[in-house]
C-alpha cells in the first residue's frame, strides 16, 4: 500500500489533493508520469489526489521535488506559496543525506525553536535565509567534528576509501 487510508481523525492535510494536482497540472504532468518521478503507482497518485490515501513523509518530499514544490506547501493547509520555505528545505534535505534522518529531524527541531526568537518581529526573509544557513553550517560543523573525535580510527579510514 503506497500510503495509509485516511481515518477521520487523521485529517490535517486537507488541501493536499488539491495542491498536488494543481502542481502537477500546471507543469503539464500526467499521473503516470508522475508516479514515474516518485516511484509509486499511478493507483497511489489517483488516491492522493482523490484524498483517499495520505502518502507517507517520504513520499510527501518526493512530490515535492518532482512538483518543484516545498515539502511545506503540500503538507500546511495555511501555506499558499509554493515556494515558502525553500532554503530551509534544502538546509534539513542536506542534513538528511549527510548525517541521516534522526539528525535532520533534530536539525528541524532546533531550527523551530530558534526562529521562535523572531516572532513578534519583521525579519526579512534574507536574513533569515542566512541565519538558518549559518545556523546549519554551526550544527554540522559540530557534528562532523564529534564524529572525526567519537569514530574509531579503522572506520574513519574506510569513509576515506569510498
Amino acid at each position: 500500500m503506497a500510503g495509509k487510508a485516511i481515518k477521520e481523525t487523521e485529517v490535517k492535510m486537507e488541501k493536499l489533493p488539491e495542491k498536488m494536482k494543481q502542481a502537477r497540472l500546471a507543469l503539464q504532468m500526467n499521473q503516470t508520469q508522475l508516479a514515474d518521478k516518485v516511484g509509486v503507482t499511478q493507483r497511489s497518485i489517483t488516491d492522493y489526489e482523490r484524498g483517499a490515501a495520505i502518502p507517507r513523509s517520504s513520499t510527501i518530499r518526493k512530490l515535492a521535488a518532482a512538483l518543484n514544490v516545498t515539502y511545506t506547501y503540500l503538507t500546511d493547509d495555511q501555506c499558499e506559496d509554493p515556494h515558502e520555505g525553500a532554503n530551509r528545505e534544502d538546509i534539513i534535505e542536506n542534513a538528511r543525506s549527510k548525517f541521516g534522518s534522526r539528525y535532520a529531524g533534530q536539525l528541524n527541531k532546533m531550527l523551530d525553536d530558534s526562529v521562535a526568537s523572531f516572532a513578534g518581529g519583521d525579519v526579512p526573509a534574507e536574513d533569515m535565509d542566512l541565519f538558518m544557513e549559518a545556523f546549519m553550517n554551526a550544527i554540522a560543523l559540530g557534528k562532523e567534528r564529534a564524529r572525526k573525535k567519537f569514530t574509531p580510527k579503522s572506520i574513519q579510514d574506510q569513509w576515506e576509501d569510498k
